[in-house]
């Protein structure tokens, strides 16, 4: 309560604050239903809205404390920071403390420490904290250790999840990220998955993993090599080794789907355009303090445009010097390809790959309305990448023209050929015909299968059945979203049909 007077918020929201800290209760959930409600003793749970926003206040008052021990005593700023006077950094509860290896400068970081601890309750974890030394004398550092209680760490160490190392990444470093994509994959139970939902999870959860490192470093080569590998594997397979030949060549797979792709990322150029935002950083962001710290230690007053780094600095700012090398002819008087809006890692990425020619049935086949399994199937069958010796457009023909066949054929027929020969039908309508159309070249992608393995074979009239009846159900999901209750009627009558 004194911290948010002294830092002059109004009286009325400080008692409105205190009020949500002191009334705290919580109950517990026990098969399902709460039971009871206990006081909270400690203010408020972590998971809390209000937890972080009270945090940072609290790590403003030791900011403020450091900003005062910092400049009025006999403390020595790290060697790469004193030019910023930079004493600490901070996000959440992950506390970084920097000084130059002397114990008068370390203890006057331990002391503001412990005046912090003293009026705020909050204390260090020593379990969980280390201390780092580079180039200090044993005697020193043993002071050091022994006033801290903190165990001498080594590097690497991991910050927010990422490691942080001396030099330039290596793929030592980048191991921990290749296990845990392959562990992820582990968990998912991924056989049980048709290729349809292996895409998704590739997409939407592998992806993810490796894309906050690609925004920090330019991962080694050989790493992403591997990381596509246990892609590719997945998405063919269902695990993270694949011996056969991929039905389709990974530069194809991630390419957008207009163009004959699955709409994956090349992780190659993405990490580059990913990257290519700390360039834009450089360009336009003077007042952020990465860019001040780059200003201070490697440009030295240089323009940006035209800084070569030195042999002797490190292969992180080579790195980001040569990303800039490969942006250099998108960007104009510091304008981003003439853009007022500034560089995005998706206007880089469009403008770093290569591009295709764009194929028509890409947007017949993706839209929303369709099964995904029967859009990834028929994206299979239009790239001729099926593994049967059966061209599968003539096998769909001689099974819809054949005798067994041919109830089929008629039902769906006047479903698919006269409806979809309307041009002032309304769009939903279509979607169905397309809808229609897929489902009968997958089912008999599956009769056909199931014949070859099992020797089973459905009868025309049942498969039928089972198509419209599927196209029943997925049609009304798509209309209830909207509430179209002549639409509605119109696809129960299908079923009648």
């Amino acid at each position: 309560m004194l911290k948010l007077s002294a830092l002059n918020f109004p009286p009325h929201l400080v008692l409105m604050i205190m009020e949500c800290i002191t009334t705290a209760s919580y109950s517990l959930v026990l098969n399902g239903e709460p039971f009871g409600f206990f006081k909270g003793k400690k203010g408020l749970r972590q998971g809390d809205p209000l937890s972080p926003l009270l945090f940072t206040i609290a790590m403003e008052y030791f900011s403020r404390i450091l900003h005062f021990t910092t400049a009025n005593m006999k403390f020595r700023f790290h060697p790469l920071c004193g030019r910023l006077q930079l004493s600490h950094l901070m996000f959440v509860d992950d506390l970084l403390l920097f000084s130059r290896g002397d114990t008068q400068s370390v203890m006057v970081l331990l002391r503001s420490f412990a005046t912090f601890s003293q009026s705020s309750g909050l204390h260090m974890n020593k379990l969980k904290s280390n201390i780092y030394f580079n180039g200090v004398p044993n005697t020193d550092r043993d002071h050091i250790i022994s006033a801290s209680g903190c165990v001498e760490g080594n590097i690497p160490f991991k910050y927010l999840g990422i490691p942080i190392v001396a030099g330039k990444m290596g793929k030592k470093d980048c191991q921990i990220l290749v296990d845990k994509i392959v562990d992820r994959i582990r968990s998912f139970g991924a056989r049980k998955l048709s290729y349809a939902g292996r895409l998704v999870m590739v997409q939407a959860v592998l992806t993810s993993l490796y894309t906050y490192w690609t925004s920090i470093f330019l991962i080694p080569k050989g790493v992403l090599r591997k990381i596509d590998s246990i892609c590719r594997n997945y998405l063919w397979d269902g695990s993270c080794i694949y011996v056969r030949t991929p039905l389709v060549n990974w530069d194809q797979v991630c390419t957008p789907k207009k163009e004959g792709g699955l709409g994956l990322k090349n992780s190659f150029t993405w990490n580059t355009a990913t990257m290519g935002k700390l360039v834009w950083w450089i360009y336009s962001k003077p007042d952020s303090l990465w860019v001040k710290w780059v200003h201070q230690i490697y440009m030295k007053g240089s323009e940006w445009v035209n800084h070569n780094p030195r042999t002797h600095m490190g292969g992180n700012w080579k790195t980001i010097c040569s990303v800039r090398d490969v942006f250099s002819a998108g960007y104009s008087n510091g304008c981003w390809l003439a853009d007022m809006r500034g560089y995005t890692v998706t206007s880089g990425y469009e403008w770093l790959r290569q591009k295709n020619q764009q194929v028509g049935w890409a947007r017949l086949i993706w839209k929303s309305w369709m099964v995904p399994k029967h859009s990834f199937f028929c994206w299979l069958m239009l790239r001729k990448a099926l593994n049967v010796k059966e061209n599968c457009l003539g096998m769909v023909l001689l099974l819809m023209t054949s005798a067994a066949y041919v109830t089929m054929g008629r039902r769906i027929s006047v479903i698919f050929f006269k409806i979809a020969g309307r041009r002032n039908w309304p769009a939903y309508k279509k979607n169905v015909c397309t809808l229609a159309f897929m489902a009968v070249y997958y089912s008999i992608w599956q009769q056909r299968n199931s014949a070859r393995t099992d020797g089973v074979l459905l009868k025309p009239a049942t498969l039928t059945t089972q198509i419209l009846r599927l196209m029943q159900v997925h049609a009304r999901v798509k209309l209830n979203m909207k509430n179209y209750e002549q639409e509605l009627n119109w696809i129960n009558a299908l079923i009648t049909i």
